[in-house]
């Protein structure tokens, strides 16, 4: 709280003094993009959840989130609010209904199917009255792919003879693979 003092006179008045009283206040917040999913693959779906926190000394109000995405790389889907307090409202922007208590946190989750493999970086702002933060992510995601040749061991090989084959399989994926049958 800033205490501002003034003092005014004249040649034919005595002073006159008056106190205003101003309460300064610092918003501030952060924000968080989370992968939700261990592992994700070319092709599936890859969920982020943004989390927005009010750090600052007062209430948040406008608070505002915009996706920064390649959209040769991810794709969006859909976005899922358990909260009931965020909505889409145009090109992969959200905005929260209300204020955002100091010290309080929000979340909403994100959907996107992943177009490609290899670490995907990707990016939110958030903004409110007086601040403006950015939260980045780094996503791993992996193009799995095998190979398999079958090649005859037998030279020539006659009826009710016994044949025999060697079977190959190769990891040509960038990623290991289990459960290989």
């Amino acid at each position: 709280t800033l205490v501002n003092n003034v003092t005014a006179r004249s040649n034919v008045t005595n002073y006159t003094n008056d106190t205003a009283n101003v309460t300064v206040y610092s918003p501030n917040m952060t924000v968080q993009k989370v992968t939700l999913d261990n592992v994700v693959f070319v092709n599936n779906t890859v969920r982020f959840m943004i989390v927005v926190t009010n750090t600052g000394d007062c209430d948040l109000h406008n608070v505002t989130v915009t996706e920064i995405f390649n959209s040769k790389e991810l794709e969006f889907n859909d976005m899922v609010d358990v909260t009931g307090k965020w909505s889409k409202t145009g090109d992969f922007v959200f905005v929260y209904d209300g204020a955002l208590a100091k010290g309080n946190s929000t979340n909403f989750t994100v959907v996107f199917t992943a177009l490609v493999n290899g670490t995907l970086l990707n990016q939110v702002n958030a903004t409110s009255n007086g601040t403006n933060k950015s939260g980045n992510n780094t996503t791993t995601v992996y193009k799995p792919n095998m190979s398999v040749v079958k090649v005859t061991l037998d030279n020539g090989v006659f009826v009710n003879n016994t044949v025999r084959f060697m079977i190959v399989v190769t990891n040509t994926g960038d990623c290991n693979l289990t459960d290989v049958k």
